[in-house]
């Protein structure tokens, strides 16, 4: 993979996150304080499940590179560095993203109580406050971009490294 590819490669994301951000209808939904309480949760839940599977392959691939005893098993890998940096660096990207948004959870709850231009609409609020501009539902699509192009440059390393 040549360093062109590889700068595309991990600039794919950020397009991809970009594209619905500036194109999305932002009109809030309808909703009520009470289910948004219950999207807020779900969103916990998610963001804990995400965070585990996140830690888990990016913690699989450098005990995989880095573990003296691989290093027989496993060829070196070269032109690969490329995908291995990829797929670490959108991992790790995501997992920060994925606790941003675990983080930014309480100060939802906490503004529910009272509507603001958004309504009740969680995903079309800000962030936080003092972060006007980044909106919950933009900072999760950012984050399912980094999580499927970190899923891709796994698979594609992977399937390289088969023997045939």
């Amino acid at each position: 993979m040549s360093n062109t590819e590889v700068w595309l490669w991990a600039c794919a994301p950020l397009v991809m996150a970009a594209i619905p951000a500036l194109i999305r209808n932002r009109k809030a939904t309808e909703t009520t304080d009470v289910l948004a309480k219950d999207a807020l949760n779900g969103l916990q839940e998610w963001g804990k499940w995400m965070s585990g599977i996140q830690a888990a392959i990016a913690g699989g691939l450098l005990a995989l590179i880095f573990k003296p005893e691989n290093s027989e098993c496993l060829p070196s890998l070269g032109e690969m560095r490329g995908l291995v940096g990829s797929a670490l660096a959108c991992m790790g990207a995501g997992l920060f993203c994925t606790a941003t948004v675990l983080f930014a959870i309480p100060s939802q709850m906490i503004r529910l109580k009272q509507p603001d231009e958004k309504g009740f609409d969680v995903y079309e609020r800000s962030l936080y406050l003092w972060l006007p501009w980044l909106r919950l539902g933009s900072l999760m699509a950012f984050q399912f971009w980094l999580f499927f192009f970190g899923l891709i440059s796994l698979a594609i390393l992977l399937i390289r490294r088969l023997p045939y």
